[in-house]
């Protein structure tokens, strides 16, 4: 692994008011705040297990991300490239690094 690649792990934090209440928009929504980390990763293809595993959940792999376990803190979206991001639905710990796999997030083509 070469890990060339530069990738974002953005985890999305609930704004809160001063009472400690979630900060709704304007149709009822909770407001949130992205917190964004930028790392060194190696992106790799989905393996045909993995991609046949997502299929029966109903999903199909974008990619693999690698990361380093010491990097990767619970965040559930990537930025892989500008405007490109992707949702995490499944992680693999191997010991030092963290595999990522992740998929476009149905109807919302900006991950969000």
């Amino acid at each position: 692994m070469y890990f060339s690649d530069r990738v974002k792990l953005i985890r999305r934090v609930t704004q809160l008011d001063e009472a400690g209440n979630p900060v709704l928009d304007d149709i009822g929504n909770p407001a949130y705040t992205d917190e964004s980390l930028e790392v060194w990763a190696d992106l790799q293809s989905p393996s045909r297990a993995e991609t046949a595993a997502a299929g029966a959940m109903g999903l199909k792999p974008s990619c693999t991300v690698v990361v380093h376990a010491s990097d990767y803190t619970g965040q559930t979206i990537v930025e892989v490239a500008a405007d490109k991001r992707l949702t995490v639905y499944r992680t693999f710990n191997r010991g030092e690094d963290v595999e990522l796999y992740v998929t476009e997030k149905a109807g919302d083509v900006r991950g969000k």
